[in-house]
């Protein structure tokens, strides 16, 4: 824990080892760099989490000092291509003989005589 982020919050008194909360009168014991303590007073009396949430005053110069090309956000490498997709058990229905010529006229683009001279496709659909 930066002491920085505390200290906005404590005014410490080294020969004591105490720090005063500046937000209420409450006198804290502190012993050494340990500002566990501190931390956990702000987040039960006053609500205030500072080992999760950034600080308004971090974002404001962190946006300050980039040079206004965002890089991606990178939450988890690969995320996006390791998503798992649902599979599907159902069976598509049986076509007639029919119903697959006339696919292959109309969404492949073959010809009638095409389809009756090819021999690889007499051959499958007589299988």
């Amino acid at each position: 824990m930066e002491a920085s982020k505390v200290s906005k919050y404590f005014k410490k008194n080294k020969e004591s080892a105490n720090a005063q909360c500046l937000k209420c009168p409450k006198t804290i014991a502190c012993k050494g760099s340990n500002t566990s303590g501190l931390v956990r007073h702000l987040a039960h009396v006053h609500k205030i989490n500072i080992t999760k949430c950034r600080t308004q005053e971090e974002s404001e110069s962190e946006a300050s000092t980039s040079s206004g090309v965002s890089a991606p956000t990178k939450s988890r490498p690969g995320y996006e291509s390791m998503q798992q997709q649902k599979l599907n058990f159902k069976t598509p229905p049986i076509q007639s003989l029919g119903e697959i010529l006339a696919r292959l006229a109309a969404k492949d683009g073959f010809t009638i005589n095409g389809i009756t001279k090819s021999e690889f496709i007499r051959d499958s659909l007589s299988a």
